[in-house]
């Protein structure tokens, strides 16, 4: 049975940042890969590799974002959502900056460089640790609770970051624990999504068993868990691997499933 309700996430290269670190005789197209992660801090600013001549899709943590860009002769771009998308038939690069629609209290500085390569996805994250938990709240408040957290769900299926939110490491604070006889759960090895309220751990189960498994969401629940599913199946014959994905309320301690026991002799 499937379930197209969580998407396996990217793995993305990041893209080198210092411009004086660049070869000389400029860079090869097979250098980068469709898919590049960008990660922009308010004082360094990162170059961005984008295609010529080809439609350029970039994921930004803001819920509106408003592009402001050098003048530059054959560049051309529209907003959707959380996203931009840019194109150029020149060669020059493009620098400008990247705010919240009607908000210029925080801008992300970008430097665009066009390149010969196929059409590129970039995602844009952790502007500031701030910017992005402001970008990441209002998306999170803007409607009710469980249109966000489906929303969210939703967002990740697509392959896409929701507004604000980073891509991490495995966080040990939100580790889950999954346990059902026939199946191997793993978490360490796994990816850790953080917005402002909520964090989405995602890991991995097999089934280990001779004969086919259902995967019990319920088994990996406990105190600060919002919700549990799995990707693309929760029926797993054997050998079969699927995603779980556990989102966490992140202003909520995770309790430890450890009980204690009285001795009987003390």
């Amino acid at each position: 049975m499937k379930r197209l309700f969580l998407a396996l996430l990217i793995s993305p290269m990041v893209v080198a940042t210092d411009m004086s670190k660049m070869p000389s005789g400029g860079l090869k197209s097979f250098d980068f890969v469709l898919q590049q992660v960008v990660n922009e801090k308010k004082t360094k600013q990162e170059m961005v590799i984008i295609s010529r001549n080809h439609v350029n899709r970039i994921v930004t943590p803001f819920q509106s974002p408003s592009l402001k860009l050098d003048s530059v002769q054959g560049v051309t771009f529209k907003q959707k959502g959380n996203v931009i998308y840019l194109s150029t038939s020149s060669d020059a690069n493009i620098g400008g900056f990247i705010t919240e629609k009607g908000d210029e209290s925080t801008a992300m500085p970008v430097l665009f460089k066009p390149m010969p390569l196929p059409p590129q996805e970039i995602l844009l994250s952790g502007a500031s640790e701030s910017t992005s938990t402001q970008a990441a709240r209002q998306f999170e408040k803007s409607q009710p609770r469980i249109q966000t957290i489906a929303q969210i769900m939703t967002t990740l299926a697509q392959g896409n970051l929701p507004v604000g939110y980073s891509l991490q490491n495995p966080n040990g604070k939100y580790l889950p624990v999954c346990n059902q006889l026939g199946l191997m759960f793993d978490f360490h090895r796994g990816q850790f999504v953080q917005g402002a309220e909520y964090a989405v751990a995602i890991g991995t189960v097999t089934n280990t068993s001779g004969k086919v498994q259902e995967l019990r969401e319920n088994n990996c629940y406990r105190d600060g868990v919002v919700s549990v599913s799995a990707f693309p199946y929760t029926k797993l014959y054997p050998n079969y691997k699927s995603e779980v994905f556990v989102m966490f309320y992140r202003n909520k301690p995770v309790q430890s499933q450890t009980k204690t026991r009285k001795s009987l002799i003390n």
